[in-house]
Parts: structure tokens; sequence; C-alpha cells
């Protein structure tokens, strides 16, 4: 099965663009996770009342929010959350 094309929310673009290099890396190779099965993973948890699921990303530094469309096939990252300390 084809893999998910990945589109960003312009929030969660500035959001990533605002990480550093080394935060990048790890939303990076979730999102990567992601796009072979957006909603297989352990990990994820979807939310009906939002239709979003959250993912963590790292050693729980933060989460990843998205959205699934199934036609045509695509993961939308609506924002991330990082949590400090």
């Amino acid at each position: 099965m084809p893999r998910y094309e990945r589109s960003w929310l312009e929030i969660a673009q500035e959001q990533y663009d605002s990480l550093s290099a080394t935060t990048r890396e790890l939303v990076d190779r979730r999102i990567e996770e992601l796009l072979d099965d957006p909603t297989g993973n352990l990990d994820a948890k979807y939310y009906r009342r939002f239709d979003e699921w959250i993912i963590p990303f790292g050693a729980d530094e933060g989460f990843i929010s998205y959205a699934v469309v199934e036609e045509p096939r695509r993961l939308v990252i609506l924002r991330r959350v990082i949590f400090l300390g």
C-alpha cells in the first residue's frame, strides 16, 4: 500500500521551524514511522472528540498532533507540544 503524503498546518510548520536541529530529528523520525501506518502505532492515541491523533516523540520530550485523511492518503501535522523539564 502506498505511503501517506505529509502536509503541515501553518502553525505546525512554524513550530517545527523553531525547533533545535536535535529535536527536529526526533520529530522527523517519528513522522517517518507514521507515513507507513499512522493509526497502527501502539504509542498513538486517537481522540474521537477532536478527530485527531496524538503520539509522543523522543524520550517523552513532547507530542505530535496529527490527522489522517484516507482519500487522498495524507498525514496532516496539526501541531506539536514540547514539555520542558
